[in-house]
C-alpha cells in the first residue's frame, strides 16, 4: 500500500489509515499523514491529538503539549 498517494483521500480516510499506522507501531508514517491532514484541515482535532501523542512518546514534550493544547482549544 502506498501511504504517500493521499492527495484524492478524504481528511476522514487520512485519519483514519494514520490511525492504523499509529497503532501498528508505524509511527513515522502515521506522523507524515497526521501532518498532511493538518495542512489541509489545521484545526482538526484527531490529527492534533494523534500527532501529539507521538511527540510525547517520542520525549518530544514541549511540542507534544503545543499539539495537546491546539487540540484543546478546538474541543
Amino acid at each position: 500500500m502506498n501511504f504517500h498517494s493521499n492527495s484524492t483521500k478524504s481528511v476522514k480516510q487520512l485519519v483514519t489509515e494514520g490511525l492504523a499506522l499509529h497503532q501498528r507501531g508505524l509511527l513515522e508514517q502515521a506522523k507524515s499523514i497526521y501532518e498532511e491532514v493538518l495542512v489541509r484541515q489545521p484545526r482538526n482535532f484527531d490529527a492534533l491529538n494523534f500527532l501529539g501523542i507521538i511527540h510525547a512518546v517520542s520525549n518530544q514534550l514541549e511540542q507534544a503539549i503545543e499539539l495537546f493544547t491546539k487540540a484543546l482549544k478546538v474541543n
